[in-house]
């Protein structure tokens, strides 16, 4: 049951919630295409169960039209610059109201667009304000615009980006025809390695849906997002290192292995 809350209150609430955990953490979880706000608590709950995580769950619901076809996905896809100014308070807020000591942001799919357009345009006006982890699973962004002008911006807005591709994901191989660019999630020959940035190729992953949902079907995976968010260096994780153009990416050891 949903009980809507007073600003004030849900601050309090969130502080309630960090009297629990040493770390004082918070953990932002942005969703994706095609997924209405009952969906998104549902994975974000989920996903706090899983890993587990100790601290303090909160969700960011941008009101995606919940519907899966070429014309839902251009609506969803419009509908991120609108909720941008939205998730800059919000993120601002939880940041400064609640007494979080570290504030972490795991994002899915389209929300991965939303999380990084978001953090380039605080860095730019506050660089001050700088986020603990932040996750990009499975991105849907072109590589084009990610490597121009977001991918900068992230490397200074947070202690560690760490993204997660694979090259078994269908949806976001349907999203490249659709836009005519590659995506920052898709992994293979293409895959996107940026220096300062943690790219973690997961193909051995068990895929979920679509070869999507990733995230948060795969044990390993779990593992590894633990990992991340406990603030643990990718060479001490259970990852291969591996090179593509003189830059470091690093390759997931999957369930099977």
């Amino acid at each position: 049951r949903v009980q809507p809350m007073g600003e004030v209150f849900w601050d309090d609430a969130v502080r309630e919630e960090l009297r629990y955990d040493s770390t004082r953490t918070v953990m932002v979880y942005v969703h994706g295409f095609a997924t209405p706000f009952e969906q998104a608590l549902r994975r974000a709950a989920q996903l706090a169960v899983d890993l587990p995580f100790d601290g303090a769950l909160v969700v960011y619901s941008w009101p995606s039209l919940g519907e899966v076809g070429p014309l839902a996905y251009f609506r969803d896809d419009k509908t991120i610059a609108a909720s941008q100014p939205l998730l800059r308070a919000f993120l601002e807020r939880v940041a400064e109201r609640t007494g979080a000591e570290r504030v972490s942001i795991v994002a899915h799919s389209m929300g991965t667009l939303l999380v990084a357009r978001t953090l380039k345009e605080l860095h730019d006006a506050r660089p001050e304000l700088r986020f603990d982890q932040v996750v990009l699973g499975a991105p849907d962004i072109d590589t084009t615009s990610f490597r121009r002008g977001l991918a900068p911006a992230l490397v200074g807005a947070a202690r560690r980006v760490t993204i997660y591709a694979s090259q078994h994901d269908r949806a976001l191989a349907l999203a490249e025809r659709a836009s005519s660019y590659p995506r920052v999630g898709q992994a293979g020959p293409g895959l996107l390695v940026l220096p300062g940035l943690d790219v973690v190729d997961a193909s051995t992953a068990a895929p979920g849906d679509f070869g999507h949902g990733y995230l948060g079907a795969s044990s390993a995976m779990l593992a590894d997002l633990r990992a991340v968010l406990a603030g643990v260096p990718a060479q001490a994780r259970r990852l291969e290192r591996r090179q593509k153009a003189g830059l470091t990416y690093w390759e997931l050891l999957g369930d099977a292995r």
